[in-house]
């Protein structure tokens, strides 16, 4: 364990840093709530971009972008129902109906599922694609 110096003779304020802690809590909502709001008036108007080169904004030595992040969404009910009408819920469908993605990658893994079920559950996934909004700090002269 680390040593700490202690001087007892030292006081703390505790309610003032309660005090400034609550007060830079506060800022800090406001902060965020704002940043949460431009956030999303600047992604709002480069979105309606269509060519994607365009969907930025410099300015004296920054500048924001749009990029594209992919992400894969599972139906699990639809999953559910599949692996149902097939009798292969074993371990993979818990009580609470939701799939169990460790049990599923090990029954791939295992190839203990036949191939017609994972063709049926590959059509399960669909993608859905979000917005992020980057800052790019610029060098002087760029």
């Amino acid at each position: 364990m680390a040593r700490v110096n202690f001087n007892p003779t030292t006081t703390i304020d505790w309610k003032e840093i309660a005090t400034e802690y609550i007060a830079k809590k506060a800022e800090e909502k406001e902060i965020t709530d704002r940043t949460k709001e431009l956030n999303s008036k600047l992604k709002s108007f480069l979105e309606g971009f269509d060519n994607k080169e365009d969907q930025h904004i410099d300015t004296d030595n920054s500048g924001v972008y749009l990029t594209y992040r992919t992400k894969d969404v599972w139906d699990e009910d639809r999953m559910i129902e599949l692996l149902k009408n097939k009798n292969l819920v074993g371990n993979i469908v818990k009580t609470k109906e939701y799939i169990d993605f460790d049990a599923l990658e090990s029954a791939l893994y295992n190839e203990t599922l036949p191939k017609d079920v994972l063709k049926e559950l590959a059509k399960c996934k669909s993608e859905v694609v979000t917005s992020v909004l980057n800052i790019k700090k610029y060098k002087k002269g760029e």
